[in-house]
């Protein structure tokens, strides 16, 4: 039931998930990491978890197939005893074995949460045109511009961006339309 290293970049994990048939996975998990991720009690407290005393009870709740949960259960637990996951190449965050229940569950999908392109700018947040060019009076910053974090972002670091290229966007105009007045 596993079917991509959930510990690739968002990308590469999310058309996984798109290239399923039914568009969607499942986050499972177990009293172990629930009680060292505390964003899980939320997820619990909005009706967003499902949880079973045994893998077979999950999977009924969820409506996966029992034996295969558990078949991928055992092939992870063997995973983690030998810190090698021949599957799909993870080399991070494993070392919960998933041997101890209850068991829990998060229906997962991808969304668009941040765009990654838009226009060029430079570092005083300054439109730039296709030659390199700065467009004179036009800056811009956040999701409208492009090229600050290649071809992947990593998570969070749109506050960032945002903070600094919004606070010299204003900067800039603001100089500029002073030299104006």
């Amino acid at each position: 039931m596993r079917f991509t290293n959930e510990m690739d970049k968002r990308d590469k994990v999310s058309a996984d998930i798109v290239a399923l048939p039914e568009q969607k996975a499942y986050l499972i998990f177990n009293d172990g990491v629930k009680e060292r991720v505390r964003a899980i009690e939320y997820y619990m407290h909005v009706g967003l978890v499902v949880s079973g005393e045994t893998i077979e009870e999950l999977a009924e709740a969820v409506s996966l197939d029992a034996g295969s949960l558990k078949d991928t259960i055992e092939i992870w637990k063997k995973t983690v005893a030998k810190g090698k996951d021949a599957a799909f190449g993870r080399t991070t965050d494993m070392h919960e074995d998933l041997s101890i229940g209850s068991y829990h569950a998060i229906e997962i999908e991808p969304g668009i949460h941040h765009t990654m392109g838009g226009v060029s700018i430079n570092t005083r947040a300054e439109v730039l045109k296709a030659d390199g060019n700065k467009i004179d009076g036009l800056y811009a910053a956040g999701e409208l511009t492009g090229g600050i974090h290649g071809s992947n972002r990593i998570g969070g670091n749109a506050v960032a961006e945002i903070i600094i290229f919004g606070r010299q966007t204003g900067k800039q105009a603001a100089d500029y339309l002073k030299k104006l007045i």
